[in-house]
């Protein structure tokens, strides 16, 4: 039943971008939950050297992508392999905004204008939609990198750093914190500046006052058999109570790979909701109906507001959009490869962002390392960027 190793490398790889746009593993690092304040340190920020001029119709022909984030029906943002585009047409067309050789890991669009993105070392800024600052935080590095896998920013100078499983606080665009709590984190979503989640493992835990307190507030009845830290964990926030949590990848077999999606309402207690059904021996206090879920091996989610969750994930043939639209109270699936012919590769991340209950995009990346950008107007049917 076991595929070993392999298959446990195979499934932590699957699903960091962030993230949401999607990355590399964070790794693991201890720290304290409330730092003294002398840990809040000065950050340098450089001119990016790559602000190319915009052009468009830049999708084609991309390399590898990897996270998107679109702020309305309208206008959104992809990172990838050495770039930065934007869209203001929905995704139909592309202007390169940046370049460079390094990875960009993970954006997040505050509004249309304000926008952060993240390479593996360093953060990007713009506060014009159009040219990049590069900003440098000075953040612990681990065997030579920081090691930053996502971001997530609550106002156009304020936000949080996730870099080797360890939370960082950014605020007035000048100084950052160690804003963690005692465990690893794989997975951060914060609503504003006080309120938000981190989930590491199969562990969740909660702030009310910007990372500085956190409370353990849900451990995931999942079975160990490779150990706890087998297990990593995606969390999204509509809201301070309104959360989703995919806890996946801690056993593995036959193309498929274990996961639980747990839902709350109250910020505390989460309920399950969705699971990988042949692996259920590893959740064996989980009973789902099992006709509806997210396929055989789960990539990325996202949430929007308080109704809102969409989820994609491979069934043996079909790449799989499952969403809710109704706070959970019902799921819908489509198969996203219908109308496309090339889909990103299941071995390779991806990145998603809906801006509301109909528009949705999608990136990341074919066999041969090019990149894919599909879109949706009805949450359901996706047509794939010329």
């Amino acid at each position: 039943m076991l595929m070993g190793k392999k298959a446990i490398l195979f499934a932590i790889c699957i699903l960091f971008m962030m993230m949401a746009g999607c990355s590399g593993r964070a790794k693991t690092t201890s720290s304290t939950s409330t730092p003294p304040a002398s840990q809040g340190q000065p950050i340098t920020t450089t001119q990016a050297t790559a602000n190319p001029p915009a052009t468009q119709n830049q999708a084609a022909a991309q390399p590898a992508l990897d996270a998107v984030d679109f702020v309305s029906d309208t206008v959104g943002y992809i990172g990838g392999q050495g770039l930065i585009l934007k869209s203001s047409d929905g995704g139909l067309t592309w202007s390169k905004l940046y370049a460079s050789p390094d990875n960009v890991v993970s954006v997040d669009a505050v509004d249309a204008v304000n926008v952060w993105a993240a390479t593996s070392d360093y953060l990007l800024r713009s506060t014009d939609g159009g040219s990049f600052q590069r900003v440098d935080p000075a953040i612990n590095a681990s065997q030579g990198s920081k090691g930053i896998s996502a971001i997530d920013f609550v106002s156009g100078d304020q936000g949080f750093i996730l870099a080797n499983g360890v939370i960082w606080r950014l605020t007035n665009g000048a100084d950052v914190q160690m804003a963690t709590p005692s465990g690893r984190v794989d997975s951060l979503s914060f609503v504003d500046l006080n309120n938000g989640f981190a989930a590491g493992a199969n562990v969740v835990y909660k702030t009310g006052d910007g990372g500085r307190t956190w409370a353990r507030v849900f451990t995931a009845p999942v079975a160990t058999p490779n150990g706890q830290d087998a297990w990593q964990a995606m969390i999204r926030a509509g809201s301070d109570t309104n959360a989703w949590l995919m806890v996946y990848g801690g056993d593995a077999g036959l193309g498929n790979i274990a996961y639980v999606v747990f839902h709350t309402t109250d910020g505390a207690r989460f309920t399950p909701v969705m699971d990988e059904g042949y692996m259920s021996p590893d959740y064996p206090t989980i009973h789902l109906d099992n006709s509806q879920n997210i396929g055989m091996r789960p990539e990325p989610f996202t949430v929007r507001g308080d109704q809102d969750a969409f989820f994609t994930g491979w069934s043996a043939v079909q790449f799989l959009l499952t969403r809710t639209v109704d706070n959970g109270k019902s799921f819908t699936s489509s198969d996203i490869g219908a109308h496309i012919d090339t889909l990103p590769d299941s071995s390779t991340p991806v990145g998603i962002s809906f801006a509301d209950a109909t528009h949705g995009w999608l990136v990341g990346s074919n066999q041969s390392g090019q990149g894919i950008i599909l879109y949706t107007t009805d949450g359901a049917t996706f047509k794939a960027v010329p």
